[in-house]
């Protein structure tokens, strides 16, 4: 075995997301931001600014030891919590949930913290108890001689260490951002947890249970509060509310086809001229579809699907327990958003606004991303590979 070192392939990728990402945000902006702040570039200078910054964390945090994250998991995990109190209590309010604070100009959305120090610390935790948490564990060698078999461990054990803490880890997180009526960030976490916890050894029989309960307090959540039970109805019937709530699904919808296989030509978009409106952000790809067209979104596609699978492949190589499980999860995060963003603008799930990573225009979510991957490239540097 020798040490892999820093993945050029997963940076790269990175890279040309990045920039791929930034034209998408000035082709899709420029005519809502010459019609609002008369000014065509007035996202567009932005966003760049926001790369430039995130151009500066993913180097940094790069050069960091992987296990500077193993140590500081739970106190970063704590401050997240915080962050999530904070802003119930400062934070401004947009689309009627208050999920934000300005920082230094920059409005910083305490949700996306947590979806990366939730996977730090599950992986911190898990690597710490990883004898506790098998339901299973295997002997390897008796004098000398490599043996193989399996030896059945404490059920109660492996359900309190292995699904039932982390299980409260994720709880503090998500009752957090439920109060700030945020579903799609609680699901989007929730999911990401449950894949964290699965790969780590979780027994799977439990985590059915789990994932069993968390369905049930989404249908709760949805029947409970007014604002969800409206945005499921608009999902099921977007026609009968095409001048209101489905509005959006309906454009974006129209954008999607107009595309064909080869698109009308990028910065030739007709319907993000007040028809999508803000398409800069979450319906960013719908724009893609239209001014590239199948193939195009084929190749966004595509990108996401070897940026994730790069992350796969650093998981496997990494050196420890708490190395594989972030990797891992950061990758899960990043195929889940993807999934989900698509999912939203072809409507096949409810309008509730999730992002596309590195396309959706903003700069908490790209900040947070450039952390994530400067922690996937501290692990490829300490990853190995076969001779």
């Amino acid at each position: 075995m020798r040490r892999s070192g820093f993945d050029p392939v997963f940076f790269v990728l990175v890279l040309v997301l990045m920039a791929f990402g930034s034209v998408m945000v000035f082709s899709a902006s420029y005519a809502d931001a010459l019609a609002r702040f008369d000014d065509s570039l007035y996202f567009a200078k932005k966003q760049l600014l926001f790369v430039l910054l995130a151009l500066v964390v993913m180097p940094i945090v790069g050069s960091l030891h992987y296990k500077f994250f193993y140590r500081f998991a739970t106190e970063l995990y704590v401050i997240t919590l915080g962050l999530l109190l904070l802003v119930l209590v400062i934070g401004f309010a947009g689309g009627g949930a208050q999920r934000w604070f300005s920082f230094f100009g920059i409005s910083v959305q305490p949700s996306e913290i947590a979806k990366v120090t939730l996977i730090l610390v599950l992986a911190s935790y898990y690597s710490r108890n990883k004898q506790r948490v098998l339901a299973y564990t295997v002997n390897k060698e008796l004098r000398g001689i490599e043996y193989r078999f399996v030896r059945k461990k404490n059920r109660r054990e492996s359900f309190f260490y292995g699904i039932f803490i982390p299980f409260c880890l994720l709880g503090a997180v998500d009752v957090l951002v439920m109060l700030e009526k945020h579903i799609s960030g609680l699901a989007i976490i929730t999911m990401i947890a449950l894949i964290v916890m699965f790969y780590a050894g979780g027994d799977w029989r439990w985590l059915m249970g789990v994932a069993l309960f968390a369905v049930a307090a989404v249908v709760l959540l949805i029947i409970l509060f007014p604002y969800a039970s409206d945005r499921v109805e608009v999902w099921l019937n977007p026609y009968e509310h095409r001048l209101d709530g489905g509005w959006q699904t309906i454009q974006g919808l129209y954008a999607i086809g107009s595309g064909g296989p080869f698109g009308l030509g990028l910065g030739q978009s007709r319907l993000k001229y007040s028809y999508v409106s803000q398409p800069h952000n979450d319906f960013i790809f719908t724009i893609v579809c239209e001014e590239l067209g199948f193939l195009g979104a084929m190749g966004v596609i595509t990108l996401f699907a070897l940026l994730v699978w790069r992350g796969l492949v650093i998981a496997k190589r990494a050196p420890d327990t708490f190395a594989s499980i972030a990797a891992f999860g950061i990758s899960a995060h990043i195929a889940l958003q993807v999934l989900l963003n698509i999912a939203v603008v072809t409507n096949a799930i409810p309008n509730t606004g999730i992002s596309l990573p590195f396309f959706s225009y903003g700069g908490s979510s790209l900040i947070v991303l450039s952390a994530e991957m400067g922690i996937m490239l501290s692990i490829s540097r300490y990853s190995y590979i076969r001779k």
